[in-house]
C-alpha cells in the first residue's frame, strides 16, 4: 500500500464519538450497538441517539458494571 492509498481523517485518538458525528443527521437510520451498557459502547450509543439514530443494544449478562445509557 502506498501513501496515496491511505485514508486520511481529521480525527485523532482523542476524538470522541460526538466529534465524529458532529453535523451528521442519522434520522431514520437504525443500528445495533454491542457493548452499549458501558464504556465506549455507551458513549457511541448516546452519540448516535443525539444524532437522531434509533438503536438497539444487546446485553450479555444483565446490565454489567453500569446502567444502560439513557435514550435522549
Amino acid at each position: 500500500m502506498s501513501s496515496s492509498d491511505l485514508i486520511s481523517t481529521p480525527f485523532t485518538a482523542s476524538s470522541t464519538a460526538d466529534d465524529v458525528l458532529g453535523g451528521v443527521d442519522l434520522t431514520g437510520v437504525r443500528a445495533i450497538v454491542t457493548g452499549a451498557a458501558s464504556e465506549i459502547g455507551a458513549e457511541t450509543a448516546q452519540a448516535l441517539t443525539a444524532a437522531g439514530q434509533a438503536y438497539a443494544h444487546g446485553l450479555r449478562r444483565g446490565l454489567g458494571r453500569s446502567a444502560a445509557p439513557a435514550r435522549q
